[in-house]
Parts: structure tokens; sequence; C-alpha cells
């Protein structure tokens, strides 16, 4: 077992942020991007950074993983999986990972807050609706979904 998932598995205040390659098609992402990581220590500290090329199948299983105990995502589970891939996916892209050690006092009043802040950040220069912008990133919201991304990512 690899040290981050040990990590994972006996800290309980560990997220996983998942970019998909369509967060690059945002404008100035880079710049967005850094300003995102600049905002983690306000609520807690960056512990790895991954960058992957997947392909669709690959994807189709991180997405499933990151989405399997949504339970708008049980029913035709397959059916939104396509769906999430054709909003997602974006050829010779890479999925960007980050996992965050939040704070332990703030993991449950500030994580909402955190991945507001990251979507409102993504969403400067555009008008996408709210729907539309959590297409570019996912953050986990328990150390259970953290856990089972993890063992498929790393």
């Amino acid at each position: 077992m690899s040290n981050i998932l040990n990590d994972v598995i006996n800290n309980k205040d560990i997220r996983v942020m998942v970019f998909y390659p369509i967060s690059q098609n945002c404008i100035n992402f880079e710049k967005k991007y850094i300003e995102i990581k600049k905002l983690i220590p306000e609520y807690g500290s960056l512990i790895h950074e991954k960058k992957i090329i997947l392909g669709k199948n690959e994807l189709a299983e991180l997405i499933r993983n990151n989405y399997k105990h949504e339970k708008y995502f049980r029913k035709d589970t397959e059916k939104k999986i396509k769906e999430k891939i054709e909003e997602c996916y974006l050829e010779n892209k890479p999925t960007i990972i980050l996992l965050i050690k939040f704070e332990s006092t703030c993991i449950h009043g500030k994580l909402q807050p955190f991945k507001e802040a990251c979507r409102t950040i993504l969403n400067k220069d555009h008008k996408y609706s709210k729907k539309h912008r959590r297409k570019f990133v996912h953050m986990s919201d328990t150390s259970i979904d953290t856990l089972d991304t993890c063992k498929y990512l790393f």
C-alpha cells in the first residue's frame, strides 16, 4: 500500500480534488489554478499533487469512483457516466489531482465554501451556470469518498 493511501486511511480530514480535463478550457486556467492553490492554506494544506492523462475508459472508472456514493448517481449509473465523460473529457489534457488536508476544526464548516470558492475562481471570465461549472472540478465530501478515489488513482 502506498504512503498516500496510508495517509488517507489514517487521516479523516484529507479530501481529494479532481480537476477534470475540460477545466483546462477555462480562460486563463493556469492563472486560476495557481489562485486556487494559493487559497488552500486558508483551509488546510496541500499534501500531494498529481497530473495524469486518462483515456475515456480510465476517466469513466474515476467518475464511477468519484460519484458511487451519490444518491442521484446510483440510478442509470452507466448513462450518467457516459454523460459526465462527454462533459469532462478532453483528449491529451491531464486530469489534475490535489490531496488537501483540511484543519480538523473546519472540515465540515468550510469544505463547501472552499469548493464554491474554487468554482467561482474557475468561472471568472465565463458566464457558466452553477450546474455547468460543476463539470470542471470534483471534490470528495467524505473520507470514504476520498479513499475510494485514491485507491483508484494511487
